[in-house]
């Protein structure tokens, strides 16, 4: 269940907001958006990647890209976005804006966490003390509930199965509650493809306001 697509429209808004009429240049054009995606992932994972926005005008492409860490995304003297810059303008053959914007939790963002989990999987941490600790920081960081499921092959012998920890309250049926879903692959030596699910509950402004 992607909670995000659940609240489209009610809590939360799309990742790409552009308009056009034109059938051929959609395809072409949602195709660019997540090709971009892909490629600012590899580019800035390092740098704590928590989610993109693509908005588009006539002429530009504004690309909006939240990280834990600016300093580390932006690199000395900015040279590291302008890398990025020059090279996604060149490559679509339009101007694009970069702007780097700091996750103000980024303990209780789900893209973070699940990202945290993956990386530690792949340098060959255990999963269940990788979630209890990302469990812990989200709590501590004003999370009201969180739940985090690791599927792959675990033990000697190896079995298939899912791996669940959760804490506090996620209302996956509330539409109006601020659930934050994020899902991330680690590729985890001797075992396959890990796959990493991770619900967030943080109140909103509103709910706290109740």
């Amino acid at each position: 269940m992607n909670a995000n697509a659940m609240r489209l429209g009610i809590g939360k808004t799309w990742s790409s907001r552009w308009y056009t009429d034109d059938p051929v240049l959609y395809r072409k054009q949602l195709l660019q958006d997540e090709a971009m995606r892909i490629y600012l992932r590899k580019k800035l994972n390092f740098a704590g990647l928590e989610s993109v926005e693509i908005l588009r005008s006539s002429n530009t492409v504004q690309v909006n890209v939240y990280v834990a860490r600016p300093g580390v995304a932006i690199g000395r003297g900015g040279g590291g976005i302008d890398d990025i810059r020059s090279y996604l303008s060149r490559k679509y053959q339009t101007p694009v804006d970069i702007k780097i914007n700091e996750v103000k939790k980024p303990e209780t963002s789900a893209r973070v966490i699940a990202r945290n989990i993956a990386d530690g999987m792949e340098r060959g941490r255990a999963p269940k003390r990788l979630m209890v600790t990302e469990k812990e920081k989200a709590i501590t960081a004003g999370a009201h509930g969180i739940k985090i499921w690791i599927s792959g092959t675990f033990g000697v012998p190896k079995q298939s199965r899912t791996i669940k920890l959760e804490e506090g309250v996620v209302p996956l049926q509330t539409l109006r509650a601020n659930v934050e879903f994020a899902s991330e692959m680690a590729p985890v030596r001797n075992a396959g493809i890990h796959g990493i699910k991770v619900w967030v509950y943080r109140k909103s402004e509103d709910e706290v306001s109740k």
